[in-house]
């Protein structure tokens, strides 16, 4: 890492020393050549997912007070990395850039969305463009996300404004080769119960009918490559429940 916070979930890769640069070059290329690799005519393995929440960088990627651009120069370095040992076993293979789903940052605990990406695709640029992608958390706080209009203009990206998001992606700096960089939902779950709640069934319901509506809005936008259920824990109710 880069540096030692116990404040800090996690800290960021260092790529700013030839000794770590090489262990993580290494690193990727055996994962790459094991998984991405055609075996029985299949390949396992067709992206990297580079990291999560990689614009917080405080708690989930801690670096040491770098600034924006010396972050993501470190950042870009392992990216291109991974892409390139990626495609060298795979030609169709993948990076996605995994972002942590805020639209904004006033706290100074990492970066807007918007911000991370354009001095991202500034040095991808610089230093030889590649196609990268981007994967993004979608925050929830309601059993019904479709009756939550506040959703639609938060500090966080949500099922509600996910298109700010791809409209973001599919601004001329941010397209190779004619394409829009494409869109992973890297973890979503929705609560069964607002917070402080007790859960019912009813409310139950409505999350299941969230996740379907979350669903069926990705493949209505058209930018969104997947959506991934993210690992989540509701309340057990009481016993008087």
């Amino acid at each position: 890492p880069t540096a030692t916070s116990t404040q800090a979930a996690d800290c960021a890769v260092n790529m700013t020393t030839p000794f770590s640069t090489v262990i993580m070059e290494g690193f990727l290329d055996f994962m790459a050549d094991r998984y991405a690799t055609p075996a029985d005519g299949r390949r396992t393995v067709n992206a990297f997912i580079m990291g999560r929440r990689v614009n917080d960088s405080v708690d989930a990627n801690n670096a040491a007070g770098m600034t924006l651009a010396a972050y993501i120069t470190n950042y870009e370095k392992l990216t291109r990395m991974a892409h390139t040992a990626l495609v060298s076993h795979n030609p169709e293979g993948r990076v996605y850039v995994a972002l942590d789903g805020r639209r904004t940052v006033t706290d100074g605990r990492g970066w807007d969305t918007a911000a991370f990406l354009s001095v991202f695709a500034e040095e991808v640029a610089l230093r030889g463009g590649y196609r990268w992608h981007t994967a993004c958390e979608l925050y929830a706080d309601t059993p019904a996300i479709w009756e939550d209009d506040a959703a639609t203009d938060t500090a966080c990206f949500t099922v509600r404004n996910l298109g700010v998001l791809t409209t973001l992606l599919d601004s001329p700096a941010y397209r190779q080769g004619g394409e829009s960089p494409r869109l992973l939902i890297s973890g979503f779950s929705v609560p069964a119960v607002i917070r402080g709640g007790t859960p019912s069934d009813a409310d139950a319901n409505k999350q299941a009918a969230s996740y379907a509506f979350a669903y069926l809005t990705c493949v209505q936008n058209g930018g969104v490559e997947a959506l991934i259920y993210d690992v989540h824990t509701d309340p057990a109710p009481t016993a008087e429940e």
